[in-house]
């Protein structure tokens, strides 16, 4: 669920696609070279927060047409959850497992054009709004509040916010929206011992320095301090409503502008890990990751270092519960029908379709 100089006049390019780039005025953009220390976000350039804090979308259209489409949307049956009632929310782990399918308005909302066009916009509002609609309310955890806390909350603990209202309480131009990528610290097979984060609250307070350092370094570059919210599994995402949360994971990850990993030894052996990155890389408008690790320490001048990863496949990687392998597979599935939604800000072409053991993702290590 990751994207400039306001001192330099800049002039605007318009892609083939929603999506925009910028250069500074009478300059050319260098491509950056492989594996070399860069600015972390220096390819970045393409959020409107970021280029003009009041700008509106340049499909005048957005709001007809999003409420055209959340129309059709409920008139079509809306989201079609396999758990119909509180008391089949209730049902096990296995039996929910069985019945997890992909909805067809989930399919279908991802299918519409204007769910490319929102990628054009820092302003998600809309796209939450459609999501709503069709299954669970979004939820969002604020940055404020993990460091309130110091440690990760539990979704039953209602520390998470409605994510429209989170939006609208600071005003859209403000606030990022970041999926955490992560491997829970403490794994179990049994619900009630599992936890992400180890007794240290090592992950807490590695993003809570993720936060500062964001913050910082948006405030230096654009003038303005940004509010944070999170999407992070264990806070916003229902452990008793299993197959209709999984069901809109795609439509949540869309809704994030972009993706942290917080990155351990074994990250890129863990199935979750592998299919976030995936629906990130089909779902999600940033054309990048940004990487941290245990320890993380803000520094006002900290830089990233460039890498590409390659895209493996989900359902062949290590499961604590290999009962969420059916779960798994349909959403690998899903995301290898879809063209990636985002564009190269650096060559301006689309990303190119999932090719396991091929596609390159560009990721920015801290």
């Amino acid at each position: 669920m990751s994207y400039r100089n306001s001192a330099h006049r800049v002039r605007q390019i318009i892609l083939p696609s929603p999506h925009w780039i910028e250069c500074d005025a009478g300059k050319r953009r260098q491509r950056p070279k492989r594996l070399r220390t860069v600015s972390v976000h220096s390819t970045q350039m393409a959020h409107p927060r970021y280029r003009m804090r009041n700008w509106r979308s340049v499909d005048a259209r957005l709001p007809t047409a999003a409420s055209i489409r959340a129309s059709r949307l409920r008139q079509s049956g809306g989201f079609q959850s396999a758990n119909k009632s509180s008391s089949t929310s209730l049902r096990s782990h296995a039996t929910q497992a069985e019945q997890m399918s992909i909805s067809p308005a989930v399919e279908r909302l991802l299918s519409e054009p204007l769910f490319r066009e929102s990628g054009a916009s820092y302003d998600q509002r809309e796209l939450i709004k459609a999501a709503n609609d069709i299954g669970p309310p979004m939820k969002l955890l604020h940055w404020r509040k993990l460091e309130e806390l110091q440690y990760l909350p539990a979704f039953a603990a209602c520390h998470a916010d409605d994510a429209l209202s989170g939006v609208e309480r600071f005003g859209a131009p403000a606030v990022e929206i970041f999926m955490v990528s992560h491997r829970w610290l403490r794994p179990s097979i049994t619900r009630t011992l599992a936890h992400p984060d180890d007794a240290l609250a090592t992950k807490a307070q590695a993003l809570t320095e993720f936060s500062h350092w964001r913050r910082s370094w948006v405030r230096r570059r654009h003038r303005f301090l940004p509010e944070r919210y999170y999407w992070i599994d264990y806070c916003c995402f229902d452990p008793l409503n299993l197959a209709a949360n999984m069901a809109m994971l795609p439509l949540w990850v869309a809704c994030c502008e972009r993706l942290v990993c917080f990155e351990t030894s074994d990250f890129h052996s863990r199935a979750w890990c592998r299919l976030e990155l995936l629906l990130s890389h089909s779902f999600n408008f940033a054309d990048h990751h940004t990487v941290i690790g245990p320890g993380f320490r803000a520094f006002d001048a900290h830089n990233g270092l460039e890498e590409n990863h390659v895209l493996q496949r989900s359902v062949d990687a290590a499961l604590t519960d290999a009962a969420d392998r059916v779960y798994i597979e349909p959403l690998e599935q899903l995301a290898c029908q879809f063209s990636p939604a985002s564009v190269d800000r650096i060559s301006g072409s689309r990303l190119p379709p999932v090719r396991f053991g091929q596609t390159l993702v560009r990721r920015y290590r801290l």
